[in-house]
């Protein structure tokens, strides 16, 4: 694989709120497109809506957005569909759109190597050319319930992501996780953030719930993270998924056009009915999704410590002994339908 180009890129389009999520959708999978930019055969994304089925499998109940592009593209509108035909098992499904942050190629994904450009799925699939994008880049993101969603990239050739663009692709995954979810709750507004702040990072506004050092230690890691001359992996090092397993931190444009960041919280699940914290109840829906505990602490703004505290007192709180069985009682909330 190449050297990726500007990945903060995708980050910022993530974070960009405005518009419609097709609009969202679009400008992220181009923005994948500009990481690699010599990639142009297909960029393509997709969100969906998720169930449980009786096996107790996440699988995909509907996508909600999609978008397909590029030279080896010959049907956009038919490219998901596939999926939905049922030549994806369900245990590819939950792999894909409902596991921990993935970033891979669709020949590691799949196991099949450079096996991958000769099976039917692949090599006849009237909606692209697989002679042409013999693999594809994929970035899996997901908002901690049962919407998610991918980008792909098509690549010239069968390839496998060294270290770093493997964990640059996962923080990556984390963020675009966390814009998703706002976009969801549409809390990115000033009567919904607890702080307001400057561009330049003085608090203009900040409700009774916010802790102040908190958001300002936020606000001021992702200023440094914006720097040009910080290294992505730094970057990503220090702008975490939220900022004190509470808040996420956007710009924010007023009709008089004057430029403000948000503090709004954005915790995992948080509308999912439960007898536990919102930390709690966050860090054991991002266990759901197969995050191992730095993962978890990454998508939090937590340590690693803390968040295995937040799993042991979720265990204790809900008198379930052991992490696989919480992560099935929190899965089973998710299959139980709403009142």
């Amino acid at each position: 694989m190449r050297e990726w180009v500007r990945p903060l890129n995708l980050l910022e389009a993530a974070y960009r709120l405005d518009g419609t999520t097709d609009e969202w959708l679009r400008d992220l999978v181009r923005a994948l497109g500009a990481v690699l930019p010599r990639e142009d055969l297909m960029l393509t994304g997709a969100c969906v809506l998720g169930t449980i089925d009786v096996a107790g499998r996440s699988i995909i109940s509907r996508f909600e957005n999609v978008h397909a592009e590029g030279r080896a593209v010959r049907q956009p509108a038919a490219f998901w569909r596939a999926a939905m035909d049922g030549a994806i098992p369900a245990e590819m499904h939950q792999r894909l759109y409902f596991s921990a942050p993935l970033a891979g190629t669709a020949s590691e994904v799949t196991g099949l190597g450079p096996r991958l450009a000769e099976v039917e799925l692949w090599a006849d699939n009237p909606a692209w050319d697989g002679s042409a994008a013999k693999d594809a880049l994929g970035i899996s993101f997901h908002e901690g319930g049962m919407r998610a969603g991918a980008l792909a990239l098509g690549l010239r050739e069968t390839s496998i992501l060294n270290a770093r663009e493997r964990a640059l692709g996962e923080r990556l995954a984390i963020h675009i996780g966390a814009a998703f979810r706002l976009r969801l709750s549409r809390m990115a507004a000033p009567e919904h953030a607890d702080a307001v702040f400057t561009p330049a990072g003085r608090i203009q506004d900040l409700r009774c719930a916010a802790d102040a050092e908190a958001v300002s230690a936020g606000f001021a890691r992702r200023r440094h993270a914006r720097r040009p001359e910080v290294p992505p992996e730094a970057a990503l090092e220090v702008w975490s998924g939220l900022h004190d397993g509470r808040w996420s931190l956007v710009d924010y444009l007023d009709t008089d056009g004057k430029a403000f960041v948000l503090a709004v919280r954005n915790e995992p699940a948080r509308d999912v009915a439960s007898t536990l914290t919102d930390r709690q109840r966050a860090a054991v829906a991002l266990a759901a999704l197969g995050y191992g505990n730095k993962q978890i602490a990454y998508a939090l703004g937590l340590t690693a410590t803390a968040v295995a505290m937040l799993l042991a007192r979720a265990r204790v709180a809900t008198g379930i002994r052991t992490r696989a069985e919480l992560v099935r009682a929190f899965k089973q909330s998710l299959a139980e339908p709403r009142s």
